[in-house]
């Protein structure tokens, strides 16, 4: 676990060169570049969370760009690309109790946005 006074807490854990960011409170902008850059240090190829937050402000806030949306076997998919033109995916998890849908998010390190169906 990751702690810095004016930023928050993450926490985060490696899995066959996936980050997965487990918590996370505070600076999630910060938090977001910190995990991309221990993902690089380690040679990962993916940073993974869940996200709690609407999808869309969630995307704005880390300068991703939707660049697709789409629907397969009834699981909403949003393709977009960070500020980098890496490929980020958003996939629906599940609808908590405030009714906000929830995705897996992926930001892959070394995939750069391919176009339709990313």
């Amino acid at each position: 676990m990751w702690w810095l006074p004016h930023r928050g807490f993450a926490q985060y854990r490696f899995f066959n060169g996936l980050l997965v960011v487990y918590q996370l409170t505070g600076d999630m902008a910060f938090w977001y570049d910190l995990a991309c850059l221990l993902c690089f240090n380690h040679n990962g190829r993916a940073v993974a969370t869940i996200c709690t937050l609407p999808i869309y402000p969630y995307f704005r806030l880390l300068h991703f760009k939707v660049k697709e949306e789409y629907e397969k076997n009834g699981q909403k998919r949003i393709i977009g690309e960070d500020r980098y033109g890496r490929k980020v995916v958003a996939t629906y998890r599940s609808t908590d109790d405030t009714g906000t849908d929830t995705y897996w998010v992926t930001s892959y390190m070394f995939e750069p946005y391919g176009g339709k169906n990313g």
